[in-house]
């Protein structure tokens, strides 16, 4: 089981600073998401910047989320 999200910083231009339940900080850059249609609004600052922790991952207002276990492999 991975630690999930306590709480996450968005940073510009793609990164998120992201706190675990286990203490540890790191950052994960989503723009390698952005290829795909369903992540490309994560383009847009004012919208990266509205960025929820739900179920102990980020999420965003049209439902986008990542999954806790490959936000914190993919974070350093």
């Amino acid at each position: 089981m991975y630690p999930i999200v306590t709480k996450a910083t968005p940073m510009k231009p793609s990164f998120l600073e992201l706190q675990f339940s286990n203490g540890e900080t790191k950052m994960l850059d989503v723009s390698k998401y952005w290829h795909s249609h369903f992540f490309s609004q994560l383009q847009q600052w004012e919208y990266f910047n509205q960025v929820q922790i739900r179920n102990g991952t980020v999420s965003w207002p049209n439902e986008q989320d990542i999954a806790p276990e490959t936000i914190y492999l993919d974070s350093k």
